[in-house]
């Protein structure tokens, strides 16, 4: 009767330690990079101009908060579309679409040229507009 006992709660025991559940992965590439960043870190290197921006965030400014993030939407398994929002205390987000790029092997590409680094974790931009080199660093927000 005691090794019944013993063989239940054994039982018992066995069967409460079951695997804890597993996310599941990213479908594609679209999937695992969609989402929205942080922005840690915005560069704006112009040429010919002595006095480039080179900003962190967030900042406080005369009790004004500013931040930026970048929110990444999902077009296909290969494609993403990126907006930047800069946030700022009491005013309307400011959104620009920086592009569609092409993402593979935890790159950015526009269209050959990788511009980046996008791994579901982590979104660095580091391209050229309008003669313009622009660096963002971003991070992903946890869920």
């Amino acid at each position: 009767m005691k090794r019944r006992a013993y063989l239940v709660v054994l039982i018992g025991a066995l069967l409460a330690c079951t695997k804890p559940a597993v996310d599941p992965q990213p479908a594609d590439d679209g999937e695992k990079v969609a989402g929205s960043y942080e922005i840690s870190h915005i560069l704006y290197d112009a040429p010919g101009v002595d006095d480039d921006s080179d900003e962190q965030y967030p900042q406080t400014i005369a009790k004004i908060i500013y931040s930026a993030g970048l929110e990444v939407e999902r077009i296909s398994a290969t494609s993403v579309k990126i907006s930047l929002v800069r946030r700022e205390t009491g005013q309307k987000n400011a959104v620009n679409v920086v592009g569609t790029p092409n993402l593979r092997n935890n790159a950015v590409y526009r269209d050959t040229t990788n511009v980046g680094v996008a791994d579901g974790k982590v979104l660095n931009l580091d391209f050229v507009n309008n003669d313009v080199h622009v660096i963002i660093e971003s991070k992903k927000k946890v869920k």
